[in-house]
């Protein structure tokens, strides 16, 4: 054999060497393989995703390593492990991700997706406006409540009659932040709600499985014409709210006091007219914080709603259950409120068990390691990314006991209420989301208030339905529909 084809075989097997080997100290897991990384066992086959990470879990410990093609990844199934690891600044990245930045005006932009001094301002900035204006006091609960009697008008209205519950609580959960934001609310056939809904869904809708993994890593390398496809959706999906929200924005300018801000939109506006910073507070990054304060508080909620009706429905005994200890605590005439909480223990369980059993956010929000980061005797590289598995956590036997049951009373100790360190469905950590006061509130008033005022049943001639998840980077049941008997 000649020294030219020894050269050959030694490149081939430096490049394999070098496609398969793994970072030091990384976390076990899947063997990499050339090209395709773990993707072999990662993301091919039907069960859904997290659960395919599950099994792994059992095989490999509470801390996974991935390759995604040649992209580090690493998922955390310990709630304390993801505690410590999600605590530190090393942890608060996000990925650099074409299709993200697409979203946001070609660069990271707002509070979601945004990471670094950036991040930090408009989140701080956010969450302070915010509370001045409503969430976290007492002034929420009054415009939740607005929004639950719309809801309560609405079943009504629908009494007997056959209701798909699909993207049935949009609108109200939209109305929340948006009062908050704008100081108005939509009606119900608003022509504009389509298209702020399939602005704010592109995110929930971005796969995770293998399809997701290819847009994410390769969107920015595709040619021009197949990128232009791959995104044109989305950017029309954005510019058709971005419309909206720039006729609000002006008529805004045009009515603020600035010494007097009404709402989130005002706030902003003084603080771009005021700030020496004026590549922060820009129009475009006023865009990409509204979309951001959409997604994360109104779609979540929204498909967990729609997880409460399809409990309510498999297991009616909890739903009377519950109605009974509301018409013995609150009565007849009036609305469930957060005054009546304390003494609604089992009601309380039952919000709870909703949001372990769905988990709706499966895996979180994709997080990106900023620099190496130690973890149960491994290390976490720079630049991979980070998940936590939230339905591993909230499905661990171990902990649970039987997890796969519908059980709200596994919440209640001596007739009481008692809160539970692993059920996180807000995540951990220092980007934990920064929408859990509205939606704890949320949906402990619009749960407790639906089965205070109706019986949730699936309507005459209708098939039971079956618990199934309808997966993306958000999980909801599969499509059913329920009637709403007014219990009045």
């Amino acid at each position: 054999m000649d020294l030219g084809y020894w050269a050959l075989l030694l490149v081939v097997v430096g490049w394999l060497y070098l496609r398969t080997r793994k970072a030091k100290k990384f976390p076990p897991g899947p063997a990499r393989l050339p090209i395709v990384g773990t993707l072999w066992r990662s993301h091919v086959g039907r069960e859904p995703q997290f659960i395919r990470h599950c099994r792994m879990a059992r095989e490999y410990g509470k801390v996974v390593g991935y390759y995604f093609f040649d992209q580090p990844a690493v998922m955390i199934f310990d709630v304390d492990l993801a505690r410590g690891v999600f605590a530190t600044n090393d942890s608060a990245g996000r990925p650099h991700m074409d299709v993200l930045k697409k979203r946001t005006f070609g660069e990271m932009r707002g509070i979601l997706f945004n990471e670094g001094p950036s991040w930090q301002r408009q989140r701080r900035f956010a969450l302070q406006h915010l509370r001045d204006l409503g969430m976290g006091r007492a002034s929420l609960e009054t415009i939740v409540q607005q929004e639950v009697g719309a809801m309560i008008r609405s079943f009504t209205e629908r009494t007997g009659k056959p209701v798909a519950v699909q993207h049935l609580f949009n609108v109200f959960m939209l109305n929340v932040p948006w009062e908050i934001i704008s100081g108005k609310r939509f009606d119900e056939r608003d022509p504009r709600l389509p298209v702020i809904l399939r602005a704010i869904s592109d995110v929930s809708t971005q796969g995770v499985g293998l399809l997701g993994i290819v847009r994410f890593l390769f969107g920015s390398y595709l040619t021009s014409s197949l990128s232009q496809k791959m995104y044109r959706g989305m950017e029309e999906n954005r510019d058709g709210l971005v419309a909206i929200l720039k006729e609000e924005i002006q008529e805004h300018k045009e009515s603020m006091d600035p010494k007097s801000p009404k709402d989130f939109i005002d706030a902003y506006l003084i603080e771009m007219s005021s700030t020496s910073d004026s590549s922060e507070f820009t129009e475009l990054t006023l865009y990409s914080v509204l979309m951001d304060l959409f997604t994360a508080s109104t779609g979540t909620n929204s498909v967990s709603l729609e997880w409460a009706m399809l409990f309510l429905v498999l297991y009616p005994e909890c739903q009377r259950r519950a109605r009974a200890e509301l018409a013995a605590v609150v009565g007849p005439g009036r609305l469930v409120t957060l005054e009546d909480q304390p003494h609604l223990p089992y009601t309380q369980a039952l919000v709870a068990e909703t949001l372990r059993r769905s988990s709706v956010l499966a895996l979180g929000v994709l997080h990106r390691a900023t620099a190496d980061i130690p973890v149960a005797g491994y290390i976490v590289p720079k630049d991979a990314w980070l998940y936590i598995n939230l339905y591993a956590i909230h499905h661990d036997v171990e902990y649970w006991g039987d997890p796969f049951n519908f059980r709200p009373e596994r919440f209640i100790h001596d007739g009481q209420f008692q809160p539970d360190t692993h059920l996180v469905p807000f995540s951990v950590g220092k980007r934990i989301c920064m929408g859990e006061s509205l939606g704890r509130t949320e949906q402990f008033l619009f749960l407790a208030n639906i089965v205070h005022h109706f019986e949730v049943l699936t309507p005459e001639g209708d098939p039971a339905p079956r618990f199934d998840y309808q997966c993306g980077a958000r999980n909801s049941p599969a499509p059913f529909r329920v009637t709403f008997r007014p219990t009045g």
